[in-house]
């Protein structure tokens, strides 16, 4: 599985799967909203033990526009249909 460009990893020799797995725990334990890390790449390189924000993944922190969510509607929409279209073609 491959990252969305704007999704960073922040932090010392991680790959896509710890990541994903530090994505995947923040949503699964976080109370509140995750955003990613706070602090510059650069700071939480110098000391990541101290810097980085255990309650958020390890990526930049990311912002989402209204094109991105509207990109992502595009397409659950035409995966939609394509699956109608499926489950017609069958009867």
């Amino acid at each position: 599985m491959d990252l969305p460009r704007q999704m960073q990893s922040v932090g010392p020799e991680l790959s896509a799967e710890n990541v994903l797995q530090s994505i995947s725990a923040a949503l699964h334990v976080s109370t509140g909203p995750v955003v990613g890390q706070g602090a510059s790449k650069q700071a939480i390189m110098k000391n990541p033990a101290i810097i980085m924000d255990t309650q958020q993944p390890h990526i930049q922190q990311v912002l989402i526009s209204s094109d991105d969510i509207n990109k992502q509607e595009q397409k659950v929409q035409l995966a939609r249909r394509r699956l109608q279209d499926l489950i017609q073609s069958l009867e």
